[in-house]
């Protein structure tokens, strides 16, 4: 797993280079002056990490092993 499979830009968050201070500061730029944007982007990433939860990560890798060694459940 990794932030692509999670992070959509613009939506639940910004995407720029690790190394991109310029990307980094316009995007909290963009939030500073934005409320609507910041509670909409925050809403959207509570609703991605509901996803990656302990409890629904464990049932992933539950039924990725079980179809694997073909257990029945």
């Amino acid at each position: 797993r990794g932030t692509r499979e999670y992070m959509r830009d613009d939506v639940n968050g910004y995407v720029f280079q690790w190394n991109d201070v310029k990307g980094l500061s316009a995007a909290i730029e963009k939030l500073w002056k934005d409320p609507g944007k910041r509670r909409a982007m925050g809403t959207a990433a509570k609703e991605t990490a509901k996803r990656f939860a302990k409890e629904r990560s464990a049932e992933v890798m539950r039924r990725v092993y079980a179809e694997t060694l073909g257990w029945d459940g």
